[in-house]
């Protein structure tokens, strides 16, 4: 076959002057942080990367979720365990990334936060369409149980007979814990940095948050492992109290 001819390339959007940046669109993509003289603060560019990549990342998080229930409405069980596990992926290297912030003096983040007006963490579109879709992956997944004639405490207690529903829940587990985990990252760097009793841009005190990050996305999983340790005769302290 000959060589594909330049003018036979599609044209992408951007001036790029290579395929690779052409298809990851990276001058339009470097192009969405603050000009240099704009910045409030140098570091201003990193807070703005560190969320922007947060809000990409819950991207693929949510259309992951989407795509396994899609597999899981037709029983496809590993393919719904490889996308949820991916999620899980993501939601720690989300957690994991937030730290850099804390790299930033207390009062430098203030001058960054200033400029912020009063816009939130808690505005991000990603995490609140997280936060409504997650828990959307019961449904599809309590119906394929019944389609299978298997209840929670059955795939739990006898895991290795049920081996793939047993991992598919172990991985609802783990995106449920993960990403609550991240809301703990989370509040506990904006403690670090303004304090817990400081009122945040919204007029909320970091304390009062507290009690927003208890939310589960399957209740029903963690239900099962109290009464897996109730049947096991193990609800007693030991001698130590503890």
């Amino acid at each position: 076959m000959g060589s594909r001819k330049e003018n036979d390339r599609p044209v992408l959007p951007g001036e790029a002057k290579s395929d690779y940046e052409r298809f990851l669109r990276v001058p339009e993509l470097l192009a969405l942080q603050k000009p240099e003289a704009d910045l409030s603060h140098p570091d201003e560019l990193m807070f703005q990367v560190v969320h922007q990549s947060m809000e990409i990342w819950f991207k693929v998080v949510l259309q992951s979720l989407s795509r396994a229930r899609a597999h899981l409405e037709k029983d496809e069980i590993l393919e719904t365990h490889n996308l949820v596990r991916r999620s899980v992926f993501i939601v720690n290297f989300c957690r994991e990334s937030i730290h850099v912030l804390e790299s930033m003096p207390n009062q430098d983040y203030h001058t960054i936060r200033l400029a912020l007006g009063r816009g939130s963490g808690s505005e991000s579109p990603g995490f609140n369409a997280i936060l409504v879709n997650a828990p959307k992956l019961w449904k599809p997944f309590a119906a394929m149980l019944e389609r299978r004639r298997l209840t929670l405490d059955e795939i739990f207690a006898q895991p290795h007979s049920h081996l793939q529903e047993h991992m598919l829940a172990e991985a609802m587990t783990d995106l449920d814990q993960y990403f609550h985990l991240w809301r703990q990252h989370h509040l506990a760097m904006i403690k670090r940095i303004i304090g817990r009793d400081v009122k945040s841009l919204k007029g909320y005190t970091v304390h009062a948050l507290e009690d927003d990050i208890k939310l589960q996305f399957f209740p029903e999983l963690w239900a099962v492992r109290n009464r897996l340790t109730v049947a096991a005769g193990l609800t007693g302290y030991g001698e130590s109290g503890r």
